[in-house]
């Protein structure tokens, strides 16, 4: 998974094994296109951006499994160990030992 943090820093979710941050990439950016397999994608825009530039990236998150990004408004709470990021479905957990977890939520 991989996460924009207001067009400054990209974080990248590692499933198992923790996360990085990556800074923006300047320049162009690449268009999404059609990946090697049917209903998944070279990403596009920033993610496609760090995602071309870093095969390890490429590997650790794979194909996007939308041809675009989705965009939604969240809130961030930070904390003495980490922060949590509330989506309408997900509240992610990241700690600062750059481990991370998510949980479910029903937006209520």
């Amino acid at each position: 998974m991989m996460l924009d943090a207001s067009g400054t820093s990209i974080y990248v979710f590692k499933f198992g094994s923790g996360w990085d941050v990556f800074p923006v990439l300047g320049g162009e950016t690449p268009i999404a296109s059609e990946g090697p397999e049917p209903g998944i994608f070279s990403p596009g825009g920033q993610f496609g951006a760090l995602w071309e530039s870093d095969s390890s990236i490429q590997d650790t998150v794979g194909y996007a499994l939308s041809e675009s990004a989705i965009s939604y408004s969240g809130e961030i709470q930070y904390f003495e160990r980490g922060w949590m990021i509330e989506t309408p479905s997900t509240v992610y957990v990241v700690y600062d030992d750059r481990t991370w977890d998510w949980f479910s939520y029903n937006g209520s």
